[in-house]
């Protein structure tokens, strides 16, 4: 073997475990597919590092307040999924506690707030309560979304993905943080919500 040959292969793969290394954060693996409120992929991050940890308590863990069924439609519209910040002693508010309106008594604000999809962007730190809403179908993650709010309506693509088996599961894991380090948390039901998919 060449000198030349075998330093292409160290190369090689240590190129390879740098990028496992970059893309194994822990947690589910799998990067969400949207980001609301004033969530980014930096919070991603800090889920995927802080998931295995996560304390199943559930009165520090958010509990799902609709929809009040548990049967759904996939030809139906996508329904609001709303839960508490924290057991049912403490609802919370539905734009999340995220500081995201710009003026005079709001310092570092996300600045690219919204109520709806984002892409992976990279934000200001930001302090408050994050969310990682897991939908599984058969035990794997189908869709996922980051949030600051305290509600979340799939968008029609999510919601083909959400209800394309007999049932999926609903897993919210819920994270404090000051300026993107973890603060409280991460807490998460004892046992995910099951949802049956009619047909």
């Amino acid at each position: 073997m060449t000198m030349l040959r075998l330093a292409s292969i160290l190369v090689a793969a240590a190129v390879l475990s740098i990028l496992q290394s970059c893309d194994s954060h822990g947690g589910t693996g799998r990067e969400p597919d949207e980001y609301t409120g004033c969530a980014a992929d930096e919070q991603w991050r800090l889920f995927d590092d802080e998931d295995k940890n996560a304390v199943a308590d559930a009165t520090q863990a958010p509990i799902l307040v609709t929809p009040a069924t548990t049967t759904t439609r996939a030809a139906d519209a996508p329904p609001v999924f709303s839960w508490t910040r924290a057991g049912t002693s403490n609802p919370g508010a539905t734009l999340g506690d995220v500081p995201h309106e710009n003026g005079p008594d709001c310092n570092n604000c996300c600045p690219q707030w919204n109520g709806g999809a984002l892409g992976t962007l990279h934000l200001p730190p930001i302090s408050g309560t994050v969310y990682d809403l897991q939908f599984l179908v058969d035990g794997k993650v189908a869709w996922r979304a980051l949030t600051t709010l305290q509600e979340y309506k799939p968008t029609a693509a999510a919601w083909a993905a959400i209800t394309a088996g007999a049932s999926f599961d609903l897993k919210i894991v819920r994270i404090v943080v000051l300026r993107n380090d973890a603060k409280e948390g991460p807490f998460v039901a004892p046992t995910p919500t099951r949802f049956t998919v009619a047909r």
